[in-house]
C-alpha cells in the first residue's frame, strides 16, 4: 500500500493520500467538525503556561504502572511507543481501511488510547472509536458551542478550571451543590454536560502540549449534598462522556467532601475496584483529603478549601488559571511575569498532535508544529524559534507583499476594492460541500465553474478567477474548522497556516449524520 505525503503546497503538511483517499494517523478522514468557538476575550492568558512547552513526562506519567505489573499508557502522541504498541496499531489501521471506516482527524490520533481501553481487542477499539465518531458528529451537527451561548452558566462556577497538578495537568472543579435547583425542575440538567464538553474542547485545543500534557484531572465536590441529594444521574452521565468520547484523558477523579452515608458506602466501594480504577478515582477521606491534595498540586493551584492558598474564586469564566509554581505543595506565588497567551503557538490542529509513525525520522515523529506567530512568543519563553517557524513567517511576508502589489495595480486601473471583499467576491457562487458518511466517503458533485483536476492526486480542484488563490475541496485540502470571532468573515484557516478561505456550508447527510464541509 503507498501512501503518498502532500507537500505544502498540495494542502499541508498533516494530509496524506492513502490508496487515493485522505487520510491522517493511518485512518480514512472525512472533514473535522468544529466543536467550540470562543472570541480571544473569552481565552485565558494563562491558559498554556511556558513550562508546558519543554515539560518532560517521568516514565511513570508517560507509562503508568500499577502494583499488579498491569500499565496504562498516558502520553500517546509525538512520542515512540513500544513495538507491542506499534504492531497494534499498525493492525487496527489495516482493519479500519478494510472496513472502509472514516473518522475525524481529532478521534485518528485517540486510536492508541481506544486500543488501551480495549486491552488490545482490535475489532472492539475500532467499535470505541465509531461511536465517538457517531457522537461527534451527532453533537456537533448544527455547528460549535459559542463560548457565549455557555458563559452564563459558567459564571455559577459549577465546572471550571482552577489550576494544574505537579505534571502540568489541567484540573477542573465540579461543585455538585451549585447547580440550580431549577435545572432538576424544569429538566435542565444537560447544561451541566454542556458546560463539561466545552471545558473538555478547551482544555484539548489550549491547554495541552502533544507528548508532553495530555491529560487533566477533576475534582468533584459533594460538599452539602446528602446521599439522596447527590446528582447521581447527572454525575454518571458526565463520567461517561469524559471516559467514553474523551478517551484516556482524565488522569485523576478526585471525591472530596462526601457526607457520612457516602464515606461509609465509599468504603466499600473502594475495596471492590481495579488497580486502574484505584488509580483514577479517588475517594478522598474528609480529614485528610486536603493533605491528599497537596501530594499533586502546588497550594496556589488549589483553593483554600481545597488546601491551597487561593481565595475563593467569584470569577469563573474566562477560566481563572494562574501561572506556576507546579510543585507539589510549594507555596511559592504565582509568576505573573510569566509570558502570556502562549496557546498561540498553537494551531486548532497542530495542538492534536500525531502518533508515532515508524516510516518517518524520529525528528519527524517528535517535532511540534508551531504557528507563524510562534516566533515571538518562542523567544519570550526564552526557547528557540524553529526554522520552519521562520519560513512560515517569510512565507507569510512574501504573500501579503504580493497581495499589496496587486492592490496598488488595481488602484491604478481604478477598479480597487479591499483585499478582504475581493477575497470575499472571489468566492462568490463558488462554495463547495460533500455529503459524508463514516463508511464509503462519497463527495457531491460539483457544479461550479471552472473545475479541473489536479493531476498528481486525481481529485478535484476549484480555481477562482484570482490566480493566486485556490479553493480546494476538503477532500485534498487540509483545512478543518476554526474559530473566528466574525460571524460575518469566512474562516481563514490552514493546517499549514497559510492564508487560505475557505467558506462554510453546512450539507445533508448521505448517510446518518451531516457534516460541515469547506
Amino acid at each position: 500500500m503507498m501512501a503518498k505525503r502532500l507537500s505544502s503546497g498540495e494542502g499541508g503538511r498533516r494530509c496524506s493520500i492513502v490508496d487515493g483517499k485522505r487520510a491522517a494517523n493511518g485512518f480514512y478522514t472525512c472533514p473535522e467538525l468544529e466543536a467550540i468557538s470562543i472570541p480571544e476575550e473569552f481565552i485565558s492568558p494563562y491558559s498554556m503556561p511556558h513550562e508546558a512547552l519543554t515539560y518532560e513526562p517521568s516514565i511513570q506519567e508517560t507509562v503508568y504502572e500499577f502494583k499488579n505489573g498491569d500499565k496504562e499508557r498516558k502520553i500517546h502522541c509525538n512520542i515512540e511507543l513500544e513495538e507491542e504498541e506499534q504492531n497494534q496499531l499498525k493492525e487496527m489501521q489495516r482493519e479500519a481501511r478494510r472496513q472502509e471506516l472514516y473518522f475525524f482527524p481529532s478521534i485518528t490520533v485517540l486510536a492508541t488510547r481506544y486500543l488501551s481501553r480495549a486491552r488490545g481487542d482490535i475489532p472492539r477499539a475500532l467499535q470505541l472509536m465509531v461511536e465517538t465518531q457517531t457522537w461527534r458528529a451527532a453533537y456537533f451537527a448544527n455547528g460549535p458551542i459559542l463560548a457565549e451561548t455557555v458563559a452564563a452558566d459558567l459564571k455559577l462556577g459549577i465546572v471550571y478550571f482552577v489550576g494544574r497538578d505537579k505534571a502540568l495537568r489541567p484540573t477542573m472543579v465540579c461543585r455538585a451543590n451549585r447547580i440550580p435547583a431549577e435545572w432538576y425542575k424544569e429538566k435542565q440538567t444537560d447544561k451541566l454536560i454542556r458546560m463539561v464538553i466545552f471545558c473538555m474542547e478547551y482544555m484539548v485545543r489550549y491547554m495541552t502540549v502533544p507528548g508532553r500534557v495530555e491529560g487533566n484531572n477533576l475534582i468533584v465536590d459533594l460538599k452539602g449534598l446528602s446521599a439522596t441529594q447527590v446528582p447521581i444521574s447527572e454525575l454518571k452521565k458526565l463520567y461517561s462522556v469524559m471516559s467514553k468520547h474523551y478517551i484516556g484523558r482524565v488522569f485523576k477523579f478526585y471525591i472530596v467532601n462526601l457526607s457520612w452515608t457516602l464515606n461509609v458506602i465509599a468504603g466499600a466501594v473502594r475495596g471492590i475496584l481495579t488497580d486502574r480504577q484505584n488509580q483514577k478515582l479517588n475517594i478522598l477521606d474528609n480529614a485528610s483529603f486536603k493533605e491528599k491534595l497537596k501530594e499533586d498540586f502546588a497550594l496556589t493551584q488549589l483553593e483554600q478549601d481545597y488546601g491551597g492558598t487561593r481565595p475563593t474564586i467569584s470569577d469563573f469564566f474566562p477560566f481563572p488559571v494562574l501561572p506556576g509554581s507546579f510543585a507539589a505543595g510549594s507555596k511559592a506565588p504565582p509568576n505573573l511575569s510569566a509570558p502570556k497567551d502562549v496557546h498561540k503557538v498553537f494551531s486548532a490542529v497542530s495542538c492534536r498532535g500525531r502518533l508515532w509513525d515508524p516510516k518517518k525520522s524520529r525528528e519527524e515523529n517528535l517535532r511540534l508544529d508551531f504557528t507563524k506567530e510562534a516566533g515571538e512568543i518562542l523567544v519570550q519563553c526564552g526557547l528557540p524559534v524553529p526554522k520552519e517557524v521562520e519560513e512560515k513567517v517569510k512565507r507569510a511576508s512574501e504573500r501579503s507583499e504580493r497581495r499589496g502589489s496587486k492592490g496598488t495595480a488595481n488602484q491604478s486601473d481604478g477598479s480597487a476594492v479591499s483585499e478582504e471583499d475581493g477575497l470575499k467576491e472571489s468566492m462568490s457562487g463558488k462554495s463547495i460541500g460533500s455529503a459524508l458518511d463514516i463508511k464509503g466517503l462519497q463527495p457531491a458533485p460539483l457544479s461550479q465553474d471552472k473545475t479541473e483536476t489536479d493531476p498528481q492526486i486525481q481529485l478535484p480542484v476549484v480555481r477562482t478567477d484570482d490566480a493566486d488563490l485556490e479553493v480546494p475541496t476538503k477532500s485534498v485540502n487540509t483545512n478543518y474548522s476554526v474559530t473566528t470571532a466574525d460571524e460575518d468573515q469566512p474562516a481563514v484557516f490552514s493546517d499549514d497556516d497559510e492564508d487560505e478561505l475557505i467558506e462554510r456550508k453546512t450539507v445533508k447527510p448521505l448517510g446518518f449524520f451531516s457534516c460541515q464541509c469547506y
